[in-house]
């Protein structure tokens, strides 16, 4: 957490730099990423819909429409339930329909999979490896493993016990 944290620019390094794309027009740190943490930030009293059209509205937009993230993240039917009665997955899978509707090259995602099931962690899987392959760039810290994400283009940090 303290890691990703550290590269949106939430909190200050102790020593060294952080540089995106070295050499590129440096982006403004709200326009560039997408951080992604434990909490999912989620209203309660506003419906699936109204929040994630509150999280586009609020990070500019430019993705997918609220209704079509909410399918891709299977929760589609659900659009118009308050948000306090989703499952804890469900919030999750909400958290995630983010990334969606509002495009940024850099996925910070801190432990991305909690609270979902083998296929929505396969879910989750195929959005960053959608997401990079599509020259997005993601960083995964995770205490499982994310097999199938594609080699090379996404830098997964499993953290053992202890950690």
């Amino acid at each position: 957490s303290s890691l990703l944290m550290t590269i949106a620019g939430l909190l200050r390094p102790e020593a060294g730099t952080i540089a995106y794309r070295e050499g590129a027009a440096a982006a403004p740190v709200e326009t560039a990423l997408h951080l992604l943490g434990h909490r999912s930030a989620i209203k309660g009293v506003l419906s699936v819909c109204e929040n994630l059209a509150f999280w586009r509205d609020v990070n500019g937009g430019g993705g997918e429409t609220v209704a079509a993230a909410l399918e891709a993240l299977g929760i589609g039917a659900l659009a118009e339930l308050p948000a306090g009665y989703l499952s804890a997955g469900q919030t999750r899978r909400l958290a995630l329909a983010r990334l969606l509707v509002c495009r940024r090259p850099l996925w910070l995602l801190d432990e991305p999979t909690s609270a979902l099931d083998a296929a929505g962690a396969d879910l989750v899987v195929r959005l960053v490896g959608t997401h990079v392959l599509a020259g997005g760039m993601a960083v995964v810290a995770t205490h499982l493993d994310l097999p199938g994400l594609p080699e090379g283009r996404v830098e997964t940090i499993t953290l053992g016990a202890g950690t």
